[in-house]
């Protein structure tokens, strides 16, 4: 049986953790993120046990890296083909740099004193488009409008 995958934030988990510890005793393998990004995951004592397997010298996080490997292997081998594909097509692939990470902390900074804590890679995207004078075009326009300084455009929407 496939094991089922819940994503939570961390505060969701703090709050709820005695539900996330039921549904991983269940088999759900439960993701916590601190501010969109994955930073832990809760698992039964039982899938614990299976990536430790016989070999328990080997350490966590190897066991981990076997069964991540062997639970995501086609989907992960389509990911890096497509990816493969991308980069071989002639592609673009625009830097992150430090002119855009700044542009990102400064953003982030203004956000966060509104309240505001719009996911680490929407502002990575907006920071590039930024500071490259780009358009940003995606079907998700709502994630990128409480930044400033580039255009959004939404080939789906009506307007």
């Amino acid at each position: 049986m496939d094991a089922v995958d819940q994503a939570v934030s961390l505060s969701t988990a703090k709050t709820h953790l005695a539900g996330l510890v039921q549904a991983a005793e269940t088999g759900e393998v439960v993701h916590i993120s601190r501010h969109g990004k994955p930073v832990a995951v809760l698992i039964s004592e039982e899938a614990y046990a299976s990536l430790l397997g016989h070999q328990s010298r080997r350490g966590v996080w190897t066991a981990i890296a076997d069964w991540r490997a062997v639970a995501h292997g086609r989907k992960q081998q389509r990911l890096n083909s497509y990816l493969q594909g991308l980069l071989t097509s002639g592609l673009t692939v625009l830097p992150y740099d430090g002119k855009a990470a700044l542009w990102h902390g400064e953003q982030r900074a203004r956000l966060e004193a509104r309240g505001l804590r719009p996911p680490f890679a929407d502002g990575q995207i907006a920071a590039i488009a930024a500071t490259q004078a780009l358009v940003v075009v995606t079907r998700n326009a709502a994630d990128f409008e409480a930044f400033e300084g580039f255009d959004v455009l939404n080939w789906f929407s009506q307007s």
